[in-house]
């Protein structure tokens, strides 16, 4: 774990990792112990068990406790989230997006966190008659960026990491339109 924090650290990039106030983001190849190449076809499987106090969650295809994908494109599958965050489900036609983010990194309180991730997620599902997907991760993380700046990544299921800069007040975060145009991703 302490290697995976340094790394995550180190790299501090949306597209490939980061720490983001006591949650690690990033995809599962920079975790999992693979082969350099998996034969053609083929799907991985994992299941996750962490310590008393830290949560995870991916973007990836879950079915119980087993997380599964193709193989194929592994260094470009949905992200991944470890740590200490809180975790809001937000239930629509066609699907349901698991919704992460840092309590205390940000200045918007926790309901209104939700409720501006069930507002983007709605007007998804109903631009296109229902979800686009059976289930979503979105990371809402705490950026020390002026503005905000999201990222979807699919192959093999589906996440957004949305970094908000911590300071941003909660009546602009909700005329956002930013995590909408990620969502349709």
């Amino acid at each position: 774990a302490d290697e995976l924090m340094a790394a995550a650290r180190a790299q501090m990039d949306p597209e490939s990792a980061g720490w983001y106030d006591g949650t690690i983001v990033s995809p599962n190849s920079r975790w999992l112990i693979h082969p350099e190449e998996f034969p053609e076809g083929r799907d991985y499987r994992f299941r996750v068990v962490c310590p008393e106090g830290v949560s995870f969650v991916s973007g990836v295809h879950r079915s119980g406790g087993i997380y599964r994908a193709p193989a194929d494109p592994l260094g470009q599958t949905p992200r991944a989230a470890f740590g200490n965050f809180s975790l809001a489900q937000i239930q629509v036609p066609g699907g349901m997006v698991e919704l992460i983010y840092q309590k205390g990194g940000l200045t918007i309180e926790d309901a209104q966190m939700v409720a501006w991730g069930r507002t983007r997620v709605e007007s998804v599902a109903d631009y296109f008659g229902k979800f686009p997907v059976d289930r979503a991760v979105v990371a809402a993380l705490p950026s020390d960026r002026r503005g905000t700046r999201g990222i979807a990544m699919g192959n093999g299921g589906a996440s957004v990491v949305f970094l908000v800069p911590r300071t941003m007040p909660a009546a602009q975060l909700r005329i956002s339109w930013e995590l909408t145009h990620e969502l349709i991703h």
